[in-house]
């Protein structure tokens, strides 16, 4: 199974030397709402590129990108696949909401659903609720760490050649009920973006068709100019072709002045 993980620029030699690792001793989260797990590292099937965002670095104003958003695509064989705490803790606060009970033994006695996110640990579950987290959620875990040879392809965004693509990637919700409305929308967004598939329709016919139409060539036509995918090589002396040069030539060009 191929999922997806979202990151930078100025992650990848550490990620082609050592892997994906887990933040444990490196580095804070991301997210300070709902932090994530320190010795884990997480995969998406339709999130990836909001991730690689949320991860790069730009100046005090938002418009100087430092880094490049990076999706990196992961074979899942023989990883330890665990769920994601997030979709653990809905799944048993929308049962609190429902009127079901909450193991106070092992989660104590939550009032937010922060609170049941914090208690959360993913290593007492297994494979099998990573699946079901998957199916419902978008995200797993792995514990540990994702090492290089699970990495089968790379993905570089250049933000200025891809600004529709970066917007419509920026605003989900990831929850439960968002995942079961709009996940197909967002793992379509990945499949155009690593195979340049292009995106499907809405039900229609509507009167909104060519307008829809237009919209998903201009999203086709920036994937095309501004995504660039690199695959594994065959000769293990030659891992990711191109990659390397590709990005000194971002080191090169590091302040890029962007209109946000």
């Amino acid at each position: 199974m191929r999922l997806y993980h979202g990151t930078s620029t100025a992650a990848l030699p550490g990620i082609l030397a050592d892997g994906i690792t887990s933040r444990i001793g490196h580095r804070d989260t991301h997210w300070s709402d709902y932090p994530s797990k320190p010795y884990l590292v997480y995969l998406t099937s339709a999130y990836p590129l909001f991730f690689a965002i949320n991860a790069v670095k730009t100046d005090d104003n938002g418009n100087n990108w430092e880094s490049y958003p990076v999706i990196l695509e992961v074979e899942t064989f023989r990883l330890d696949l665990l769920p994601d705490e997030d979709f653990v803790a809905q799944v048993l606060w929308n049962g609190k909401q429902a009127g079901q009970e909450i193991n106070r033994e092992r989660f104590g006695n939550p009032q937010t659903l922060r609170e049941l996110n914090d208690v959360v640990d993913p290593r007492q579950y297994n494979a099998t609720h990573a699946m079901e987290s998957l199916a419902n959620l978008g995200t797993c875990a792995v514990n540990g760490h994702v090492p290089v040879a699970n990495i089968k392809r790379i993905a570089v965004l250049d933000p200025n050649a891809c600004p529709l693509i970066m917007y419509r990637a920026m605003d989900p919700s990831i929850s439960i009920n968002n995942f079961r409305f709009v996940g197909h929308d967002y793992r379509a967004l990945v499949a155009l973006v690593m195979d340049g598939t292009p995106l499907p329709r809405r039900d229609g016919p509507t009167e909104f068709d060519a307008e829809q139409d237009r919209f998903h060539a201009a999203l086709l036509a920036e994937r095309n100019a501004g995504v660039h995918v690199f695959d594994r090589g065959r000769n293990h002396s030659s891992v990711f072709p191109g990659l390397v040069s590709f990005m000194q030539r971002i080191e090169n060009n590091k302040k890029i002045v962007v209109d946000r």
